[in-house]
Parts: C-alpha cells; structure tokens; sequence
C-alpha cells in the first residue's frame, strides 16, 4: 500500500465519556488488519491535543494525516494545533467518539467509528466542500472538509465567501 498514508494518530481516551478509549481496540486491528502505517498519541489531560497537533504540524513529513480519534472539543483542539503551528496544508481526518459528534453530522461522516474509518481509508481525493466561517478581526477563518480531511484556511478580507463557494462547487 505505497499510496497510503502514515497516519497520526491522536487519541482522545475520555472522549464520549469514555467510547473513545472503547472502541479503539477495533479501530487498532482494523488498521493492523489492511496493513496501515500509523503512529499513536494519548492526549492526556486538557489542551494536550492541541500541543500534540502544534509538534506533528511542526515537524510532518510527506505523506501523512492527523487523524482524530475523539469528540468535536479534541477535533477543535487538534485544528487550533495545526493552525498555531503556522500549517494550512495538514489533513486531518476524524473518527467521531464523542457524545455530540456535530461536525461529523454536519458534513456527513457516519457517526460510527468503525464505518468512518472505512470512508476515510476508501477516500481517493477529497470531494471540498465548505463548511462554516469564521469572521475574525479583518481576516475570515474556514474549515474546509471532506470525506479524507479538513483543511483550516485563513483569508485576507478582500477574498469573499460567495466567491469561494462558486469556486469550490
């Protein structure tokens, strides 16, 4: 599987109130099972995730996704991460353990693990479509999503979201 992947992977074991830690070990043979390059982090107190996220945006070599193992705060967490590290360009894909699950509602990823992993692992290129925005100071701030990942961006002002959605359709 030279085309695939190494994922990083973050691992929220309290997320859902514990699904997280959970459902993980069907999650581990899934990936041990189709041969997936990965490496583990356990976030393991508050704002862990998001300096776990910050050193892998930092220090990513080619080839590699963040993948999320937790609810919307860890995802959140691991975005703030990634954009404190100065990196628009990370994919970052996401298993839903939380108790909400919003945002995997919100752009359509099944809300079950397991399948989630599935559509991430069967995605080929990302299908972009946007998701929500941000209005922040004189810049706009995106989360641009897809089966594969999510992508943070922040615009200059000038660059409208009417024109991004015309672009992106």
């Amino acid at each position: 599987m030279a085309d695939t992947p190494h994922f990083y992977i973050i691992l929220n074991q309290v997320a859902g109130t514990g699904q997280a830690q959970k459902i993980w070990p069907q999650i581990e043979t899934a990936l041990k099972q189709r041969g997936i390059s990965y490496e583990l982090q356990i976030s393991s107190y508050p704002g862990h995730t998001t300096r776990i996220a910050y050193q892998f945006a930092r220090f990513k070599r080619t080839n590699q996704v963040l993948l999320i193992v937790g609810g919307d705060g860890t995802l959140n967490q691991a975005i703030n991460g990634v954009q404190s590290a100065g990196k628009h360009d990370i994919p970052i894909a996401y298993l839903p353990c939380g108790s909400g699950n919003d945002f995997a509602r919100g752009i359509g990823l099944n809300s079950d693990p397991l399948q989630a992993l599935e559509q991430i692992l069967a995605a080929t290129a990302p299908s972009i479509s946007i998701w929500v925005s941000i209005t922040m100071l004189s810049r706009t701030r995106l989360v641009i999503s897809s089966t594969m990942s999510v992508l943070v961006l922040t615009l200059p002002s000038s660059v409208s979201l009417t024109t991004l959605k015309a672009n992106a359709s």
